[in-house]
């Protein structure tokens, strides 16, 4: 409205400053031009109102034919919108599908979208395949032995099963900004893994008494000191930052709990052939296959 009057102060103005019979030449050319476009938006309303005859291509506003109708004149373009919110998951999937059954070629933002999600899931999945593929190789090269290898994947896969469980409980589900948790996860669970069963082979000792040593420790502190930095991320406000921290804390925190309860157990069981420090006669010793520890040796007087 300051602009309106602004204008109409400026106009009175100028009309102030010209003699009468201009004013009245150029108001008479603006009552002409007001008068004629009043009269054509009337005669397009009217027309609209009561058509004279149906309306074809040629009634339309070139911008409009440009953006639905193809150069051929052939094609046209169909806007289909949900029912559902597609933001969701499921609806979404059940939008493209439908409109896949009607026409396999069919595009837009719903069925780019559906593809871009599922390609990164799919991008997600192999990528953790590769990574527990080299995994397992470096873990073997390392310690040279299957069942040694198979002894750091153990937390890995308890412990994503608790925290498949637990994900349950806390109504959480994979999506694309927290499934980058998975890979983490298992090179973490492998790397603590590895430190008890080499600390295990180093001291021929019962497993838990790895738990209170230094290198159960040193594993508790790394995988908290993991647990806490990730779980900063959940004073984040967007959903898919939350879940992130909140998945990859579950995950670390199960994985350290396994590595500290069940694995010193499993690390614990007699294996033919390896025998604890002090145990076991001289001659079964000497005949075992396996390389000994300096607290074998010892016990075998050697």
């Amino acid at each position: 409205m300051a602009k309106v009057r602004g204008l109409l102060t400026s106009v009175l103005a100028r009309l102030d400053t010209i003699s009468g019979q201009e004013a009245t030449a150029a108001l008479d050319r603006l009552q002409k031009s007001l008068f004629q476009d009043f009269a054509e938006k009337w005669a397009l309303l009217r027309d609209n109102l009561n058509p004279p005859g149906p309306i074809t291509l040629a009634d339309t506003p070139p911008q409009l034919r440009e953006r639905f109708v193809s150069a051929d004149g052939k094609k046209f373009l169909l806007q289909i919108y949900p029912r559902q919110d597609i933001w969701e998951r499921k609806p979404l999937e059940e939008f493209v599908s439908q409109l896949r059954q009607v026409d396999p070629d069919v595009t837009g933002s719903p069925v780019i979208g559906y593809e871009s999600i599922r390609a990164i899931k799919d991008g997600y999945v192999e990528g953790g395949l590769y990574a527990t593929a080299a995994i397992l190789v470096v873990t073997f090269v390392t310690l040279r032995k299957v069942r040694d290898t198979l002894f750091p994947m153990f937390p890995v896969v308890c412990g994503m099963l608790w925290t498949a469980g637990l994900m349950w409980l806390c109504h959480l589900e994979f999506n694309l900004a927290n499934l980058v948790a998975v890979p983490i996860t298992i090179g973490i669970g492998v790397e603590s893994g590895i430190y008890l069963v080499r600390r295990a082979h180093e001291e021929a000792s019962e497993g838990w008494v790895l738990v209170g040593g230094s290198t159960g420790q040193s594993v508790a502190l790394f995988s908290l000191s993991t647990m806490v930095g990730f779980g900063s991320l959940m004073v984040a406000r967007h959903y898919g930052i939350f879940s992130m921290g909140l998945l990859l804390t579950l995950a670390v925190g199960s994985v350290l709990l396994v590595s500290l309860t069940v694995l010193p157990l499993l690390l614990h069981t007699p294996v033919p052939g390896v025998f604890p420090a002090g145990e076991g006669t001289e001659e079964e010793i000497e005949t075992a296959p396996s390389v000994r520890t300096s607290a074998q040796k010892k016990a075998s007087g050697r």
